[in-house]
């Protein structure tokens, strides 16, 4: 509660106070108009009382996703850049939320932690399917910035395609995405990849654009441009990912 009543960014949500009562503490935020970025993506039912109501959301336009990702960047960086960096262990889509604006702040510190600068952790393995770094998949426990770097990264492919992140199933040995298996592939074809280059990655993940995207207006190029920095996050091994400052330089380049 201490470190996030000192946080003061305009992508971090702001712990506004708590109440301690006997053995229970109440954490009070600022309310968020839009709600999560994962119920825009995936989820069209809000609960109204002790109802399900459901109603459409309109399209999130790829303008108004380029906003949120970038918001998103900025908040990481933040964190990362502290002297004391702190390192969140969950971003996903749920753990964004978006004011009336649509300007993201990044919530849900349950599991953050303080790291010494450049420094790793062990720690247990945490967070949420699908985003999590494949060093946390395999075993491997300790905790750097470059884990939240690859769940940004993830976080981006999911941002552009509409799809589950944590729809993972196991096919021929890979973990794939259940509705599209370009995010994550076999042995074989991450050589191929490899020889090919991270541009070329890109330009088939083009393919991968949510249906619900108005192609109106949209450049082609852009849309490259923002697959190519996704794969910079998703790189192995984590030495190899970009850090977030590089992040919000390259998608404030993207032309909209």
């Amino acid at each position: 509660m201490e470190t996030l009543g000192e946080l003061r960014h305009r992508n971090i949500l702001p712990l506004v106070g708590y109440c301690e009562s006997d053995d229970n503490t109440l954490l009070v935020f600022k309310f968020m108009e839009r709600g999560s970025l994962e119920q825009w993506l995936h989820d069209t039912s809000s609960s109204v009382g002790n109802e399900k109501v459901s109603y459409t959301r309109f399209p999130l336009s790829w303008e108004r996703r380029i906003k949120i990702i970038r918001g998103v960047a900025n908040g990481l960086s933040y964190l990362h850049g502290l002297e004391k960096p702190i390192v969140h262990r969950d971003i996903s889509a749920g753990n964004i939320l978006l004011d009336y604006e649509f300007e993201a702040q990044i919530t849900h510190f349950g599991l953050a932690r303080r790291i010494q600068s450049s420094y790793s952790y062990s720690t247990d393995v945490v967070g949420t399917m699908g985003y999590l770094a494949p060093e946390y998949r395999n075993g491997y426990s300790e905790m750097s910035v470059k884990g939240d770097v690859y769940s940004f990264g993830v976080l981006m492919l999911t941002v552009a395609t509409g799809q589950q992140a944590n729809s993972l199933i196991r096919m021929n040995g890979a973990t794939r995405l259940q509705a599209n298996s370009l995010f994550w592939m076999n042995e074989e074809e991450e050589e191929e990849e490899e020889e090919e280059g991270v541009v070329a990655r890109a330009i088939k993940m083009v393919a991968m654009i949510d249906p619900k995207i108005s192609r109106k207006g949209l450049i082609e190029a852009s849309v490259v441009e923002y697959f190519r920095i996704a794969c910079m996050g998703i790189t192995e091994p984590p030495e190899e990912r970009l850090v977030m400052t590089e992040f919000v330089y390259l998608l404030n380049q993207i032309l909209l």
